[in-house]
């Protein structure tokens, strides 16, 4: 019998030659430890078995990260998402992507963005300006190779977040949040408010309030004593932020 470590269903292969005492096993996938078990059988059943552990060799992956999309968070946050590369050419565990971005004008200048999640977030984008982004995917052995260049421009006219965005404790579990409005009020329908106690730039992980055509907000039942950070994206008309 044998089967991955913890796994819950073994595979059985009966030998029904008492002279063999050798089995080939094909199949096994690379970088995980299998378990064998091997036991002697009579008229009356198996007897005791032995266990032996084997750990695959790892190789570098063989193919890209597949099914790679993108949207906008706001108009200068692009959030990446990506799937592990198809399982016959993983070579082993994936242990982390790695992510190369850069200005389409620009491909001297490319960022290189590391991560074992399969998402990232690259913010503070300009408007007007085409990016363009590749993904690769690492075993313990190293990396495989990077996925077609895919690209996107962000808008000619981004509406930039509002100015003087302050906040003030208004108890041990409340804050009020202000700002200054953005002058395209024909296009602004309104505003995003965005909180949370760990600063990361991928938005999705932080709490938000939506609010209409005002310039402050009170925040309440936030955890008490604890400290938060703020942003602010103005809502467009064509409802993005």
């Amino acid at each position: 019998r044998y089967g991955r470590i913890n796994q819950d269903q073994l595979t059985d292969i009966l030998i029904t030659d008492p002279n063999v005492h050798h089995q080939e096993i094909s199949g096994l996938e690379k970088g995980i430890e299998y378990e064998f078990r091997v036991a002697g059988v009579n008229n009356v059943g198996p007897g005791q078995e032995t266990i032996k552990y084997y750990l695959t060799p790892e190789g570098v992956p063989t193919d890209a990260p597949k099914n790679i999309t993108w949207r906008f968070q706001t108009p200068d946050v692009v959030e990446i998402v990506y799937d592990a590369p198809p399982e016959h050419a993983r070579n082993g565990q994936i242990t982390k992507y790695e992510i190369q971005f850069w200005k389409g004008a620009d491909p001297n200048q490319k960022k290189l963005r590391q991560t074992t999640e399969q998402k990232t977030v690259f913010a503070n984008l300009d408007d007007n300006t085409e990016y363009k982004f590749s993904v690769r995917a690492n075993t313990r052995k190293g990396y495989g190779p990077w996925s077609t260049q895919q690209s996107f421009r962000t808008d000619r006219n981004i509406v930039r977040a509002p100015l003087n965005v302050k906040a003030m404790a208004t108890s041990d579990s409340g804050v009020q949040v202000w700002w200054e409005a953005v002058p395209l009020r024909s296009k602004v329908i309104g505003y995003e408010v965005f909180y949370s106690m760990t600063a990361v730039e991928d938005l999705d992980q932080w709490q938000r309030k939506t609010v209409g055509l005002t310039t402050s907000i009170d925040l309440v039942n936030l955890e008490r004593h604890a400290q938060y950070s703020v942003a602010v994206a103005a809502r467009t008309i064509d409802d993005t932020l």
